[in-house]
């Protein structure tokens, strides 16, 4: 990880220690998508392509509450690594914050090869909870999915 990510993840996991938070960052083979409200949602056609082609499984999509309790954030699996590039992508497809979507995009063509992940989750506690577990069974899930494919990559 470079110099420049680490010192933007120690700041936002700084943000979010203040405000009583946990900072979350997708690993190489995570979305996190930023449902703002009822007036969006998750784009279910997109995900079911991506399950009926075995990218990801739909036990691996876990759904908490956002702090503010009126959005939700969607945490993603897929059974491979994605580019930073393709995860950017594939949030703004599934309905992810355009907003945070596009700042992201800038920073990821400012910045270029220098981003090892340009996307941040603040949580709850209950949140924080909730994802470790799925995080954990995931990664089971993952060692299973290596096996059957082990250089599939997005």
């Amino acid at each position: 990880m470079s110099e420049v990510v680490q010192r933007t993840q120690e700041t936002a996991r700084e943000i979010a220690e203040g405000l009583g938070l946990e900072c979350f960052f997708p690993s190489d083979h995570e979305l996190i998508l930023d449902i703002d409200g009822p007036k969006s949602s998750i784009n279910i056609k997109v995900l079911e392509v991506l399950t009926e082609n075995g990218v990801v499984y739909w036990d691996n999509i876990l759904q908490v509450k956002s702090k503010s309790g009126e959005g939700v954030h969607v945490y993603v699996c897929f059974a491979q690594n994605i580019t930073p590039e393709t995860r950017l992508l594939l949030q703004a497809c599934l309905g992810s914050d355009p907003v945070r979507e596009i700042l992201s995009a800038v920073r990821l063509t400012t910045d270029g090869n220098d981003v090892d992940s340009i996307t941040a989750s603040f949580e709850t506690k209950k949140a924080t909870k909730d994802i470790l577990v799925w995080r954990r069974k995931s990664e089971r899930w993952l060692e299973s999915a290596s096996r059957e494919h082990p250089k599939h990559y997005l």
